[in-house]
């Protein structure tokens, strides 16, 4: 009966949802140890704030990491970012990657961090969020902690959305100006999200080709504008 009694204890533990819920130490130590083909394409990584990681910093970060992409691959997931002396500073894989290449040209390490990945409950609490990537921080948060913060950050934006937009025309090949009003959007990343989501509706592109987004803004009347640019691969 014991033994019974400890193999379902055993199958419960196995079969869980939270099982799913993992934290990765940084592991390389050197740039010299992630592979030359992701490295040298270390320039087209954090080249804007779009939640979702690309094929090329998904690769960065399995390799930063060893995560094992037969288990699991971020490339395409949606990761929070964060910094800090408490590791509770929010960022985005734009400034992540900024001080990375700064790093690598000055022959530094890449920057210490831990990277968690949320189970199917933490993940449906942060909004959506495949994990995190905590960074130069000097004390541990722990997912739990994480997931707290995603939860306040989400809860005041959650109304944010697109009130009008009133231009929205070609000023040269392959560059384009918007000009918007928002409802409610107070974070400039969010705000930039709405804005790519709208433009790659409006131009049918597919959404794995780069396009960067600079903002300037009217705070009188709260109007935001802004320079949209797409990136079209050379042949």
């Amino acid at each position: 009966m014991k033994k019974h009694i400890v193999f379902l204890f055993f199958l419960i533990l196995v079969i869980s949802p939270n099982m799913l819920a993992q934290v990765y130490h940084m592991q390389q130590r050197n740039f010299e140890n992630i592979p030359h083909e992701i490295l040298d394409n270390i320039n087209e990584m954090g080249i804007d704030c779009d939640l979702y990681l690309t094929k090329l910093e998904g690769e960065y970060f399995n390799a930063l990491y060893q995560v094992n992409k037969q288990e699991y691959n971020l490339c395409g997931k949606k990761i929070f970012f964060l910094t800090g002396s408490l590791g509770k500073t929010k960022s985005n894989k734009k400034m992540y990657f900024k001080g990375e290449r700064s790093r690598f040209k000055s022959n530094n390490s890449p920057s210490i961090g831990t990277l968690h990945l949320f189970d199917i409950e933490q993940k449906e609490q942060s909004g959506g969020y495949d994990g995190a990537i905590v960074y130069w921080s000097k004390k541990f948060t722990s997912t739990k902690d994480i997931v707290k913060i995603l939860k306040k950050h989400n809860s005041s934006n959650k109304n944010c959305s697109i009130k009008k937009i009133s231009v929205l025309e070609m000023t040269k090949k392959n560059n384009y100006y918007m000009k918007v009003e928002f409802n409610n959007c107070t974070n400039k990343e969010d705000r930039i999200k709405l804005v790519k989501a709208e433009f790659y509706k409006y131009n049918s592109i597919e959404i794995d080709i780069p396009i960067t987004v600079i903002e300037s803004s009217d705070k009188l009347y709260q109007i935001y504008r802004y320079e949209i640019n797409i990136e079209r691969v050379k042949d």
